[in-house]
C-alpha cells in the first residue's frame, strides 16, 4: 500500500510531459487500441519499438479511453506491483529482514518513483526480471517443467519489453542446465521446455514483421543505431543527429530512394555506417570499451537539479552496498547465477551498444536486493561469546537453499 500511495502521489504533482521515446510508445499504443495497429503517429508500420508495454497500454487503453493518466496509473500499479515481488524473491534467495529492506528501499528508490510516473518501459522491465528471477530458484530446484517453461516464456517476453534484455533471457534459459538439481536427463529437459518457451513470443513477432516489413526481426530494428550511436565518438565519425539530418538519410529513409517502410531503410543505412565504422577503427572502439563499463558504475548522470542530487547521492550508496553484498555473498551460486548475472549482463550490453546511466537498464533492483541483505547481516543481533552464530552467509554446500 505505501508504494501505491507514494506512487500515486507522485503523479499528482509531477507535471509530466511525454517526450522522446515516451511519445513512441504512446502514439503507438494509442493506434493499436483504435484498431489501427502497430503503427507510428504517421502511419507508417513500427518496427523499432518492442511491441509489449505499448500493446499493455493499449490494452489499458481500450477500458478506460487514450490518456495520459491512465498510461501513468498503469505505471503506478506496474511499480506498486513489483514491491512485494522483490518481497518474496529476495526472502527466497536470502532472508526475510533483508526482503524487508529492499522492497522497502525500492518504495522511495527516486528511480523507481520515476518510473511510477513515466511512460517508459523500466518499470514494467523490472517487474519481469524480478518475476524471472523468482521463477528461476523453482525451475532450478523443482522438478515440474513447466516452471522451466515460465522462465522462457518470461525471459522472452521480457526482451520484447526492452530489446537490450534479451540478454539477460539468453543466459537464464543458457545457465539452467548447469545449476538446476537433478539428473543429466532433468537438467537436459528443463534447458529444452525452457529454450522452446524463450524463443516463441520473438518467433511470433518475428513472423509479424516477416509479414509486414520484409524482414524476420525478432527484436526491433535498431540494433546498428544503437551500436553506431555508443561508439561513432571513439571512431571519430559523425554523431547520429548530424546523420539524421543530413541528405543521405533524407533521401533514403523519406526521399525517392525510400522503402515503403521507412524504419527498415533506417535500419538499413545505420548498418552501412556501423559496418565501415567497425571496418575502419574496431582498435579505437575497443580501447573505449573499459572507459565505458567504470561510466555504468557511476552513481547517477550528475545535472542541475535537486533530484539528480539525491539521485546521485541514493545511486553511490545503493552501489557500495550492492558490491559489498556480492562481495560477501559470492559462494552462493544460485543467487549469482540469478540475481548478480542480469547487473554484470547490462555492463557489457552498456560498453557494447549505446551507453545509459545505470538506472535506464533497469537492474538497480539486483544492488537493492543485495545491499539489504548486507545491512540485514550488519544489523541482526551477535550470538554471545562462545556461541553459535545466529546467522552466517551460505556455505558452499549450501549453493541450491530449500524454499520454505
Amino acid at each position: 500500500m505505501a508504494a501505491l500511495a507514494i506512487r500515486v502521489g507522485v503523479v499528482a504533482v509531477w507535471d509530466y510531459r511525454l517526450t522522446a521515446d515516451a511519445v513512441y510508445y504512446y502514439e503507438t499504443a494509442v493506434n493499436v487500441s483504435s484498431g489501427k495497429g502497430f503503427l507510428l503517429p504517421d502511419g507508417r508500420l513500427l518496427g523499432a519499438v518492442p511491441p509489449v508495454f505499448p500493446f499493455l497500454l493499449a490494452m489499458v487503453f481500450k477500458v478506460f479511453g487514450p490518456s495520459l493518466l491512465a498510461a501513468q496509473l498503469t505505471q503506478v500499479v506496474i511499480g506498486s506491483i513489483t514491491a512485494p515481488a522483490l518481497f518474496a524473491v529476495t526472502r527466497t534467495y536470502f532472508d526475510e529482514r533483508a526482503a524487508f529492506l529492499a522492497a522497502a528501499a525500492f518504495v522511495v528508490h527516486p528511480f523507481y518513483l520515476w518510473t511510477g510516473a513515466a511512460v517508459l518501459t523500466e518499470g514494467l522491465a523490472t517487474l519481469c526480471l524480478v518475476v524471472m528471477a523468482g521463477l528461476y530458484v523453482r525451475a532450478v530446484q523443482g522438478r515440474r517443467l513447466w516452471v522451466s517453461g515460465a522462465v522462457g516464456l518470461a525471459a522472452g517476453v521480457t526482451a520484447l519489453v526492452k530489446s537490450a534484455l534479451f540478454a539477460v533471457g539468453l543466459w537464464y534459459v543458457a545457465a539452467l542446465p548447469f545449476v538446476a538439481a537433478g539428473r543429466t536427463r532433468v537438467r537436459f529437459n528443463k534447458f529444452v521446455v525452457a529454450a522452446m518457451a524463450f524463443a516463441l513470443p520473438m518467433a511470433l513477432w518475428a513472423a509479424r514483421n516477416w509479414h509486414g516489413l520484409g524482414r524476420p526481426a525478432p527484436l526491433t530494428l535498431n540494433g546498428y543505431q544503437l551500436f553506431y550511436e555508443g561508439n561513432h565518438a571513439a571512431a571519430g565519425y559523425p554523431s547520429v543527429t548530424t546523420l539524421l539530418h543530413s541528405p543521405a538519410y533524407e533521401d533514403a529513409v523519406y526521399g525517392p530512394a525510400a522503402t515503403p517502410n521507412a524504419d527498415l531503410a533506417a535500419e538499413e543505412f545505420f548498418r552501412v555506417w556501423a559496418a565501415d565504422l567497425w571496418r575502419a577503427a574496431w582498435p579505437k572502439v575497443v580501447a573505449a570499451w573499459p572507459g565505458k563499463a567504470v561510466s555504468f558504475l557511476r552513481p547517477a548522470p550528475v545535472l542541475p537539479g535537486a533530484y539528480d542530487a539525491v539521485a546521485s547521492a541514493v545511486g553511490g550508496g545503493v552501489l557500495l552496498l550492492g558490491w559489498a553484498g556480492m562481495l560477501f555473498y559470492r559462494r552462493n551460486t544460485l543467487a549469482a547465477a540469478a540475481l548478480a548475472a542480469p547487473f554484470f549482463i547490462m555492463v557489457v550490453v552498456h560498453v557494447v551498444l549505446k551507453p545509459f546511466f545505470r538506472f535506464r537498464l533497469p537492474v538497480e533492483f539486483v544492488l537493492l536486493t543485495y545491499g539489504a541483505a548486507f545491512l540485514a547481516w550488519l544489523t541482526r543481533r551477535r550470538a554471545p561469546a562462545g556461541g553459535p552464530p545466529p546467522w552466517k552467509p551460505y556455505k558452499e554446500e549450501q549453493d541450491v537453499t530449500p524454499l520454505s
